[in-house]
């Protein structure tokens, strides 16, 4: 959702869909609008003239409300099978086809996002990882590292916003936009021809013998690649090797297609029992410890997030707006030391990790150059968030495919990142006021059971497929380029009004 700078009369607003409320900026609403379009629905906000009276989401318009959260359940199902929320097609569809004002389509969205969260992280909370059931599928070492940074550039990118005209951020949101979908969509392209020319490959005569080689091979290229690597635990600081032009995909005994990437390197080893290698040497990363590391993982950022959240409440107080701009800095520069912290001993503890041999909890085979370098790609990647008012799903879920993550890890973690982060703006928007109460529950149940259906397509597509991993980035890469023209519409509409 693009910042409107001049709506309606003379009103000046500034609402956006962000990444998270790190900053009161991201989505300004000036209380002192009254005069809305007659064309838009009439919801409560704080503040507002009691004289108007608010609807309510019973009985449904026809046909508009029918077609509008019709292609609100669309979008949302094909947005759980990548793990992105999906806000980028919700406030188009919530301004142009449902009528809400901008000031409501946003935080409706937002709660409509966290209740497709919620549904998304209740199933993949219990799935193990495609390739190694002793992960989670959720990688939290990915997590930790970028989604503080994140925030930062989010920050950033909000102070953007406010200065570039509404048409040269409208033109460069919807190059952005058009050239990530492409780059997804051929990524997934790529991968849905591998899978395809496996599938040819075990039609031609292929037999049960031909797939007891294949598991043989899935071992080969274990070893092989550990070799390359050198051994996780050893202290080793090379960077894992890059991925050749030709990708390999390895099918297992079970069928199931899984693509070989340069970053899967920190396998947990098959013959790794209760800590101890074929070799005899001692490993601590058994299922215990990578729970108890993804539990520690997930209180760190829960931590992160509440101090976040405290921050929001600071900036949008009256005690901040009677202190004035000295406040409102000091609090942002508060936020950017506490993440620097949080990051440098996220990083610090991943690698001390590596070295004693921790529990192998991630896709990426980290050492001191992409420990640096990811959180640089996530400062970027909040950056563009903030300063196109999109959600951080649709740019970190793209982000993890083209860094080699397993499309089944990046869809699960992408969405563990959206429930922090919708779970924080959509916190900051009840306590302000800023939500409806019928509307709010109405959305936020689309939202769960539409992603409940979108997860349970996923599934039983990829059962069906025998794991095809490229539908999930299809899903990703459609979500992306959906979300181009949509919001490219709808800033269209917004810049021709004002």
């Amino acid at each position: 959702m693009m910042a409107t700078k001049n709506y309606g009369n003379d009103n000046h607003v500034m609402a956006m869909t962000t990444l998270l409320s790190a900053d009161t900026n991201m989505y300004i609403v000036n209380h002192s609008i009254h005069h809305i379009d007659s064309n838009y629905r009439r919801l409560s906000l704080l503040n507002e003239d009691e004289d108007l009276l608010p609807e309510h989401v019973f009985p449904l318009r026809y046909p508009y409300d029918y077609i509008g959260f019709g292609c609100a359940i669309f979008g949302l199902v094909l947005a759980a099978g990548g793990g992105i929320g999906g806000g980028g097609m919700l406030v188009p569809i919530y301004t142009l086809l449902l009528q809400f004002p901008v000031k409501h389509a946003i935080p409706l969205a937002s709660i409509t996002v966290f209740g497709g969260a919620i549904a998304n992280n209740v199933l993949n909370v219990k799935k193990c990882h495609p390739l190694f059931p002793q992960r989670p599928a959720i990688d939290w070492d990915l997590m930790v590292l970028l989604v503080p940074t994140m925030i930062a550039g989010a920050v950033v990118g909000a102070v953007l916003n406010k200065i570039f005209p509404d048409i040269l951020l409208a033109i460069l949101m919807l190059v952005l936009l058009s050239i990530t979908a492409k780059e997804t969509l051929a990524k997934a392209m790529k991968m849905y021809r591998e899978e395809k020319r496996v599938l040819l490959l075990q039609g031609g005569g292929r037999n049960s013998h031909d797939c007891d080689d294949d598991h043989d091979d899935d071992d080969d290229e274990k070893k092989r690649r550990k070799q390359e690597n050198g051994n996780y635990c050893d202290g080793n600081k090379e960077s894992s090797p890059r991925a050749t032009e030709h990708t390999p995909l390895v099918v297992s005994s079970s069928n199931e297609m899984h693509l070989e990437t340069d970053f899967n390197t920190t396998e947990y080893d098959s013959e790794t029992k209760n800590g101890v290698d074929s070799n005899g040497i001692v490993k601590s990363h058994d299922e215990k410890s990578m729970k108890r590391q993804c539990i520690d993982d997930a209180i760190k950022l829960t931590t992160l997030f509440a101090f976040v959240a405290i921050v929001d409440v600071m900036q949008k107080s009256r005690l901040e707006q009677s202190c004035g701009a000295y406040c409102h800095w000091g609090s942002e520069l508060l936020l950017f030391f506490a993440i620097a912290i949080f990051t440098y001993c996220a990083r610090s503890e991943i690698l001390a990790r590596r070295k004693s041999c921790g529990p192998i909890v991630s896709e990426i085979g980290w050492d001191e150059s992409n420990t640096t370098i990811y959180p640089i790609f996530a400062i970027v990647a909040g950056l563009v968030a903030g300063m196109f008012g999109i959600g951080g799903g649709i740019i970190v879920g793209p982000l993890m495919l083209a860094i080699g993550v397993h499309p089944q890890v990046a869809s699960a973690t992408s969405a563990c990142m959206v429930l922090f982060t919708s779970a924080t703006s959509t916190l900051s928007f009840l306590i302000f006021g800023y939500l409806q109460g019928d509307y709010a529950i109405f959305c936020l149940v689309l939202g769960f059971l539409s992603t409940l259906v979108g997860q349970t397509v996923m599934t039983v597509l990829l059962a069906w497929s025998g794991g095809r991993n490229s539908y999930i980035a299809f899903c990703v890469g459609g979500v992306v380029g959906i979300s181009a023209i949509a919001m490219g519409d709808e800033s269209a509409v917004t810049i021709s009004k004002s």
